[in-house]
Parts: structure tokens; C-alpha cells; sequence
């Protein structure tokens, strides 16, 4: 531990557990990871996805996010999209960057909402600006396919030269297939 203080989970999930009975919107959403994870106390997704809930009626964004991946992967709940792009929207509105680029995606492939990419770009482009590599090279691929902006390579390039600085393997891939192609 830092400075002589122990690591325990186990103290850490009863703090968390107290907040979290006083009502602490960020305790409840850290206790549902607790649980998602199983640190400190047993793994439990029934219990992680209700704490996420609970956190989300509370008024936590993050715990909005999370809650949506659950509904997408069907962990700890019955799966169900529309209640993850619902969950989405909602932390989109606050432009949480993961939820703006997950519901990006979604309106860029047509998943559960009508394909638009004007809002795709608009989207990705909040959760690029943030600094997410993916985005980054999501929102490359959109000015390359002129789909929801006109088409800029110039642009596709800056984005791509982003995600490159942070190590995204597919955006390295994409940007020496352009300049091979000399465009």
C-alpha cells in the first residue's frame, strides 16, 4: 500500500456500503463495481446491476454507462438493448464520452435506433474531443467516408494521427493505407 496503509477491499467495500446507505450516488455506483468485480466481497451482477440502478435514479451519469453495458452484454440482467441505448442517451445528454461514442456507434450501424450519421458524427466527435482513441478513429473513418460530414481527408488524418499517439493499432493500419494510396 501507499505510505504504510494496507490495501483492504474488504474495509473499502463496507466504507462504500455505509455511503451508499446514506444515499451517495457516486458510493452506490462504487459499490455496484465492487460487486461487478468482485473486489472485496463476492462477484455478484444481480447486486452490481441494482446498485447501478439505484445509482442512476440518484442521479449518477457513470452509473448510467455502466448499467447500459450490463443491459448489453445481459449481465446480471435480462439483456436488452433498447434499455442500454435508453441508459445511453440519457448520460449522452451530459456528454459522458464513453455514452456519446457508444450511441454514436449505435446510429452510425442502425443498432435498436434508425442509421443517421449527421448524429453519428456529432456524437463520436464529443467522445473524440474528449480524447478516446476509438472515437478518434471512428470519427477518422467518418470524414474518410464522407458519411455525416463532407469528406476531408486532411481531417481523417488529424483524427487518425491522435489515435496513433495513444496507441491505437488500427489507426496506424488505416493511416499508411492512405498514404499509400497517396491521397
Amino acid at each position: 500500500g501507499v505510505d504504510g496503509v494496507e490495501v483492504d477491499y474488504a474495509k473499502a467495500f463496507s466504507y462504500y456500503e455505509q455511503a451508499a446507505a446514506q444515499g451517495d450516488n457516486v458510493a452506490i455506483n462504487n459499490l455496484g463495481s465492487l460487486y461487478y468485480s468482485g473486489i472485496g466481497t463476492q462477484r455478484d451482477l444481480v447486486k452490481a446491476a441494482d446498485s447501478f440502478n439505484r445509482a442512476v435514479e440518484a442521479g449518477n451519469t457513470e452509473a448510467a454507462v455502466n448499467l447500459a453495458f450490463l443491459y448489453l452484454t445481459g449481465s446480471g440482467v435480462i439483456k436488452d438493448n433498447r434499455k442500454a441505448i435508453d441508459l445511453f442517451m440519457r448520460a449522452a445528454k451530459v456528454n459522458n464520452p464513453t455514452a456519446a461514442f457508444m450511441l454514436g456507434y449505435a446510429y452510425e450501424k442502425g443498432f435498436v435506433v434508425p442509421q443517421d450519421y449527421a448524429k453519428a458524427f456529432e456524437l463520436i466527435k464529443i467522445a473524440a474531443d474528449a480524447g478516446y482513441d476509438e472515437a478518434q478513429y471512428q470519427l477518422a473513418e467518418l470524414y474518410l467516408n464522407g458519411q455525416g460530414v463532407p469528406q476531408n481527408y486532411g481531417n481523417a488524418i488529424k483524427s487518425l494521427n491522435k489515435a496513433i499517439a495513444q496507441g491505437h493499432v488500427k489507426a496506424m493500419t488505416s493511416l499508411g493505407e492512405i498514404l499509400v494510396e497517396g491521397k
